[in-house]
């Protein structure tokens, strides 16, 4: 049985492309929410198991100040 909560687990998933839930960009919801007017206003959001950061990415593209963390660094290509 693997150890979900360990960074060997994750780090194992994405150096074998095994995540299964990685959509290649950002959550469509967020994209969808951050175009309407109920987007909310410009502050401070974090991404726990931000994986490859694809929503980090268009928060912070949109001007919030974002953060993500994640158990594998391996996961990301953000500086």
């Amino acid at each position: 049985m693997h150890e979900v909560s360990g960074a060997e687990f994750w780090k194992r998933r994405y150096e074998e492309g095994s995540t299964g839930w990685d959509l290649g960009g950002p959550c469509p919801v967020f994209v969808d929410l951050l175009a309407s007017p109920l987007a909310p206003p410009l502050g401070r959001v974090a991404f726990p198991g931000c994986g490859s950061g694809h929503d980090l990415r268009l928060f912070l593209d949109r001007g919030y100040d974002a953060v993500g963390f994640d158990f594998a660094v391996e996961a990301s290509d953000l500086p």
